[in-house]
């Protein structure tokens, strides 16, 4: 019986952490990167663990509910007005997700934002940013990265309420 395995007994008391930390800060979470961190403060019998192996259960603990349902909403609504042979991928690949810690290691992330973006209907249409506003767009976006990056590495994300 594999649903009384040790990997299986692991992930169930993960997932219900991940919850528990979802309900307790669910409008931003607990933070970018902080469910090893907030597993020993919620669920301190819990097994050590970097992600809970379960990609929305993950994005509700440490992003919030609101923003896993713009993300979900976003990639599904790619997913749904892609071309089939992309749309499948992104799919299995997402239903794997909710078994695996396939987001764990960056290249899964790549692998889904790859076929979710290729899903999108090619058009002639795109968003035209005029180049006077490149620059600081850029800058801003780099700037907000190495914000997230210094926070993180200091631990300030935890206190993210």
């Amino acid at each position: 019986n594999k649903f009384g395995s040790k990997p299986m007994l692991e992930r169930w008391a993960w997932w219900k952490a991940a919850a528990s930390m979802a309900l307790e800060r669910p409008m931003l979470g607990w933070g970018p990167g902080s469910f090893a961190q907030a597993l020993r403060r919620v669920s301190p019998g819990a097994p050590a663990a970097g992600d809970p192996r379960n990609l929305l259960a993950q994005c509700a603990a440490e992003w919030g509910v609101p923003a896993t349902a713009l993300w979900l909403f976003g990639v599904l609504r790619a997913v749904a007005k892609g071309r089939s042979a992309k749309r499948l991928g992104a799919l299995a690949f997402l239903v794997q997700s909710m078994w695996s810690g396939s987001f764990a290691a960056p290249a899964g992330l790549w692998l889904l934002s790859y076929f979710a973006a290729s899903s999108v209907p090619e058009t002639g249409r795109g968003v035209n940013v005029p180049l006077r506003w490149k620059p600081a767009l850029c800058a801003a976006s780099l700037g907000g990265g190495a914000g997230l990056a210094w926070a993180a590495a200091r631990g300030l994300v935890l206190a993210w309420r």
